[in-house]
């Protein structure tokens, strides 16, 4: 239970980004469709583009780790004027402001984009343990520069800003990301030739409001994709009711609800797996 805590607390500060991650986030939230256009709700609220958002953080990771591509540049932690010239070589000034205000926080605003945090837990001996605000302010705004809190922090915010920004700010976003989630997974399941059947096809094996699950890959491989991720509270305090609470209307369904009523009603006999795909590592 410790680890589990602490694992909450801190791994999320080691995340690995590869340039196939920006390539995801597009895809999801740019290429896939549904119902709704998240991409229409989040340049009215941000004034960029799903695709600027995500090129421009790609542009600023990179000017991040210049190691990590074999460039030479000098990173000091700061984002500064000499920087700025920089990046308006590639993108409009306007829409660096945009971005760069987006994510910052200062004196003159701390007080409001703190307290507006969704994820903040109550109890001031727990605070500690959640994951920090500044994955979606990684900028700070000090004597008139911008300093960076730390690149591990803007890995987090590179991968999962979108998701959490829509979340908060967004009514329609959860029901509309679960659809593209589970087309995601798809495509992959498309890609690889897999043979599975999906879950209107597994619907239509089974008695009307039967709960099925998003893909049956070759009849032992059950699959379930879920939009979620671990709340606050059963992360830091994983104890009995509390995580029961937080899991039994997604993973603990999931399961026991969904998976094993397919096994059962289909009448696989094969030993079979259970796989539960989130977006978030969980």
């Amino acid at each position: 239970t410790f680890f589990q805590i602490v694992s909450y607390q801190q791994f999320y500060l080691q995340l690995e980004l590869v340039k196939d991650d920006f390539a995801r986030s597009i895809c999801i939230y740019n290429k896939l469709s549904h119902k709704y256009d998240i991409n229409n709700s989040f340049a009215e609220k941000t004034g960029l583009s799903i695709f600027e958002f995500v090129q421009m953080s790609f542009v600023y990771w990179m000017f991040m780790q210049p190691k990590l591509h074999g460039s030479n540049n000098f990173y000091n932690g700061y984002i500064n004027d000499g920087d700025r010239q920089a990046f308006t070589a590639i993108f409009d000034s306007s829409k660096i402001d945009f971005f760069l205000n987006l994510l910052t926080i200062s004196n003159t605003d701390a007080n409001n984009k703190i307290g507006s945090y969704g994820k903040s837990l109550r109890s001031g001996s727990l605070q500690p343990f959640e994951i920090s605000v500044f994955t979606m302010y990684p900028l700070q705004r000090i004597f008139g520069k911008l300093n960076i809190v730390h690149s591990a922090l803007f890995n987090h915010t590179c991968l999962y800003y979108i998701y959490d920004y829509l979340k908060e700010n967004d009514e329609n976003f959860t029901t509309e990301f679960g659809n593209r989630f589970e087309q995601y997974v798809e495509l992959g399941l498309k890609e690889i030739d897999a043979d599975y059947q999906s879950e209107k096809s597994l619907q239509s094996k089974l008695s009307k409001g039967e709960r099925v699950i998003d893909f049956l890959v070759e009849d032992y491989l059950l699959i379930e994709c879920k939009g979620i991720e671990q709340k606050p509270i059963a992360a830091v305090n994983p104890f009995n009711e509390v995580a029961y609470r937080a899991l039994k209307d997604s993973l603990i369904k999931a399961y026991c609800k969904q998976m094993l009523n397919v096994i059962s009603k289909l009448n696989l006999n094969e030993d079979c797996f259970g796989l539960i795909i989130t977006y978030k590592d969980f």
